[in-house]
């Protein structure tokens, strides 16, 4: 079994010094919100091996802090510009390229994309599909695959909002 943790970026701002979505930061309630998920995560002491998580400045200041919460240098976050807004297939297939040496991972993208792929698992799981994937939602599914790259929209067993 394999383990996934969907994570959507913290509450950003409204403007970039760039102008450019892709490089909105943190809002005030975004780095705040993010300390004390972070702190949640840590007494959850929940270890994922490694973060792979969009390029956009407000999803990778997530991905740091995230990391820091699960209690994982930075040096394990895998940057990968295909989950700015990347959709649910996209997101599938980037669960489905992981390294099969790591049983546990950490995804840091965008709505609607992560909105969808829960859905999609949501629904093998019996977990009711969420209204919305709020910002710095966490989600842990358990995926019933021995490999990263058998995963298909129903391999999910349990899907937890945490």
């Amino acid at each position: 079994m394999k383990e996934l943790f969907l994570v959507r970026h913290a509450d950003a701002s409204g403007l970039s010094p760039s102008n450019q979505d892709v490089d909105r930061p943190l809002s005030e309630r975004g780095e705040q919100d993010l300390a004390r998920v972070a702190q949640k995560l840590n007494r959850l002491n929940l270890r994922p091996d490694f973060i792979v998580s969009s390029t956009a400045t407000r999803a990778l200041s997530t991905a740091k802090g995230i990391a820091r919460g699960f209690g994982l240098p930075e040096e394990s976050i895998h940057f990968l510009s295909k989950l700015y807004l990347a959709s649910a297939k996209t997101i599938l297939k980037v669960i489905r390229d992981l390294d099969e040496d790591i049983d546990s991972a950490v995804i840091v993208g965008h709505n609607p994309g992560l909105h969808h792929a829960v859905m999609d698992f949501s629904k093998k799981a019996r977990a009711p599909e969420p209204d919305d994937f709020p910002t710095l939602g966490v989600v842990r599914l358990t995926l019933q695959v021995e490999f990263w790259a058998l995963t298909e929209w129903n391999s999910a067993i349990s899907l937890d909002w945490l």
